[in-house]
């Protein structure tokens, strides 16, 4: 909601990635734009949004980054 009010007091176009956890527990991560939705007589009424879901993004970025610290790690004890 953060991001919704920013938007609409700016009146500014937000790209920006969200997470969102579910009920669940599970964490889904979100490519977001979000922008001023705008009445006839031009006061901002609300947002207009689009999210991209990137979670198997996310995820394997992090796995790269865990594999990378491992490897290096390795590297240092082969030393």
């Amino acid at each position: 909601r953060q991001n919704d009010r920013w938007v609409m007091q700016t009146r500014k176009t937000l790209v920006e990635e969200e997470s969102v956890e579910l009920p669940d527990g599970e964490v889904r991560y979100f490519i977001a734009t979000k922008m001023p939705r705008y009445d006839d007589n031009g006061r901002v009424i609300g947002i207009i949004g689009n999210s991209i879901d990137i979670t198997d993004r996310k995820n394997l970025e992090n796995e790269l980054i865990r594999i990378k610290a491992s490897e290096a790690r390795f590297k240092a004890m082969a030393t």
